[in-house]
């Protein structure tokens, strides 16, 4: 039998040794605080008002890509949109044709005025050209008159001086020129008022010494265009609302020839991770029909100390097993952020969600697809919410001594072998 010395070295053995296992892998790597194995969950939507005509299959059932999932009929809550849409396309229609009709009725006001504005203009420019030239034709009787009573005025200025005439006829002469001159100055002044007329008629401006039906129709003009600017105004905006309410419609028309019968069909490999309802439920557009975890494309967040952020590198290996299962796998890293609160969430809508909420740093990891064919890996998920745990090698000691590791193996073989033939 062994002796007690002997015992007693064999059990510091056991003790060293199972303080190295618990010391040695924080020594040589990272060890995680907490993982778990993550998963998108795709999340598919009822595009319209319907009735499922055919559900999903159950809670945990395995899918293969591009199998057809559900199958929801459009109900008439959708069709009586569509009749809503095309009564309202009628009424916008009507509006645009009754403001277009009104559109044409004002230009035709609006013409009619500017012809009845351009005729009077003519008409009254001829008016007053006739009176320019009836006003210069005074003007040239009254100069000859002028002369006229110039020469008389002088002969009788002779005469009185020669005694043969008396001062009246002097002074009858004098008046006959001074009255000839008035009239002149008079033609001279209604020459220049009638070229001012003509050149405001010419210029667009009422006569200033008119009847006052041209200006009339020059305020009614106006009116008129800015009544008409309006009605196109309002013309353009129905149409545009008329145009609008057209998309729409026509939109919503081939959406419901499109999802008449709404038939998704799996993107992915995974299992149902929400259900649908039964055959023959009601659901309303926009709500969420079931839900797909895509377990092609699983990862395991990690949760390490944050010094190790810096040591982390994108494609670093690490050794990963799953609570519960004896086995190990490797794994390698995809990404890594910081994990303190307020950072951001997964880019994904993960199945499990906010995992760990203190500090450290997460770390994505790559995974295999899981096999769905296999009906162990279906129900539980493709694994999806198991914890784990992540050891990784730090760099600088990556095989550095595995040869002192399998000598202290081979050595501690042997002890339990020397145990084992004591207990005997």
């Amino acid at each position: 039998m062994l002796g007690s010395r002997t015992i007693r070295i064999i059990a510091a053995l056991f003790v060293c040794s199972a303080v190295a296992a618990l010391l040695w892998p924080r020594a040589t790597g990272y060890v995680s605080r907490f993982a778990v194995v993550n998963a998108p969950v795709l999340t598919v939507r009822a595009p319209v008002n319907g009735v499922i005509m055919s559900p999903t299959p159950g809670l945990a059932a395995a899918v293969a890509r591009d199998d057809i999932l559900f199958d929801l009929r459009a109900t008439q809550t959708s069709r009586s949109e569509v009749a809503r849409l095309r009564a309202e396309l009628q009424i916008r229609t009507a509006e645009a044709d009754a403001l277009r009709e009104e559109e044409r009725l004002a230009a035709e006001v609006v013409q009619g005025l500017r012809a009845r504005v351009v005729g009077e203009t003519e008409s009254e420019l001829v008016f007053l050209t006739r009176k320019l030239e009836q006003a210069r034709a005074n003007r040239r009787l009254n100069e000859i008159a002028w002369d006229r009573a110039a020469a008389d005025l002088a002969r009788a200025e002779d005469l009185l001086a020669r005694g043969a005439v008396p001062v009246t006829k002097v002074e009858e002469a004098l008046f006959a020129k001074n009255e000839a001159e008035a009239e002149i100055d008079a033609d001279d002044a209604e020459i220049a008022a009638l070229k001012v007329e003509i050149g405001a008629i010419e210029a667009g401006l009422p006569s200033p010494a008119g009847t006052g039906r041209r200006d009339f129709a020059h305020d009614r003009l106006d009116d008129m265009m800015m009544a008409l600017a309006d009605i196109r105004t309002r013309r353009i905006s129905v149409a545009a609302r008329r145009d609008a309410v057209a998309a729409e419609l026509a939109q919503m028309r081939d959406e419901l020839d499109g999802l008449a019968r709404f038939r998704p069909a799996a993107s992915a490999n995974g299992v149902i991770w929400t259900a649908s309802r039964q055959a023959g439920a009601s659901v309303t557009l926009g709500s969420d029909l079931f839900q797909l975890l895509d377990c092609e494309r699983r990862f395991i967040e990690v949760i390490f100390d944050e010094r190790a952020f810096e040591n982390l590198p994108q494609g670093t290996a690490a050794e990963v097993r799953l609570r519960g299962s004896d086995r190990s796998f490797t794994a390698r890293v995809v990404s890594r952020h910081a994990a303190g609160r307020g950072a951001a969430l997964s880019a994904v809508d993960a199945a499990v969600l906010d995992p760990y909420e203190t500090g450290g740093v997460k770390v994505f990891l790559g995974i295999d697809p899981a096999d769905i064919t296999d009906p162990g890996v279906a129900a539980a998920f493709c694994d999806v919410g198991r914890t784990a745990e992540v050891f990784i090698r730090h760099r600088h000691f990556a095989g550095t001594f595995d040869p002192v590791l399998k000598r202290l193996g081979l050595w501690w073989s042997g002890q339990k072998a020397t145990l084992a033939l004591w207990q005997r």
